[in-house]
């Protein structure tokens, strides 16, 4: 099971869309097994010798939070999150121009101002959504050979004050990776918590009382067409 922390030992099994609609990537843990012997291949898996599984759940952007209509900027940095995050781990197995995931494809999106405007939409953000991740899932299924025999680093931060489980880090993954070879020396592992992180205890999967937190939230500093129209 994985943790809040740095976990190791770590492979990408698979990805898929569950029946609500969300994004499910199911990691295990264990020793990667490299050949399996012929004599025995009744009584072995190759691949991945899992010692357990773990799914981690990138949900879909939403246009509201409690009934109030959130702002394009805000809703432009979440799927900016959900791409960035995405492309993150295919990083770990392709160069980037395989990683590239397109949140456009079937979208017009020639006027800047119309396309921002748009956000308040659920199906426009829905469908942005669902070219992210299903090209995802696409390219992991490409990947499937060498998904039980590359191991990684994945760092989870706490999903919040009152909430102990694991999540990707959201922000600035260029300068600070969740995802990292393991065939990169512990020594030279740029896979750590930010100050940020620490301050918030977002480094910590320790239960606490719901009614004795406030929620800790990540903050971004990004526009809303930086954050969609392809920055990084």
């Amino acid at each position: 099971m994985l943790q809040v922390g740095i976990n190791k030992k770590v492979f990408l099994d698979k990805a898929e869309i569950n029946d609500k609609g969300s994004l499910v990537i199911t990691f295990q843990t264990g020793e990667a097994v490299k050949a399996t012997p012929v004599d025995d291949l009744l009584n072995n898996t190759a691949g991945v010798k899992p010692s357990s599984g773990t799914n981690i759940i990138v949900w879909p952007v939403k246009t509201q939070d409690n009934g109030q209509d959130r702002q394009a900027k805000d809703i432009a940095n979440d799927l900016r999150a959900v791409r960035d995050q995405l492309e993150h781990l295919l990083l770990g197995y392709v160069t980037s121009d395989r990683a590239t995931l397109d949140p456009y494809a079937g979208i017009d999106k020639s006027d800047t101002a119309a396309f921002i405007a748009s956000l308040s939409n659920q199906s426009r953000v829905d469908a942005i959504y669902k070219n992210l991740v299903n090209q995802f899932i696409a390219k992991v299924k490409e990947l499937k050979d060498q998904l039980p025999v590359k191991s990684f680093r994945l760092l989870l931060v706490r999903r919040s004050a009152n909430n102990h489980y694991g999540t990707f880090r959201k922000n600035f993954i260029t300068d600070n990776p969740f995802w990292e070879s393991e065939q990169i020396p512990d020594t030279s592992s740029r896979v750590k918590f930010t100050n940020y992180e620490i301050k918030k205890g977002l480094n910590s999967g320790e239960p606490v009382a719901k009614e004795s937190v406030a929620d800790a939230v990540q903050s971004t500093g990004n526009s809303a067409a930086d954050a969609i129209l392809g920055a990084r």
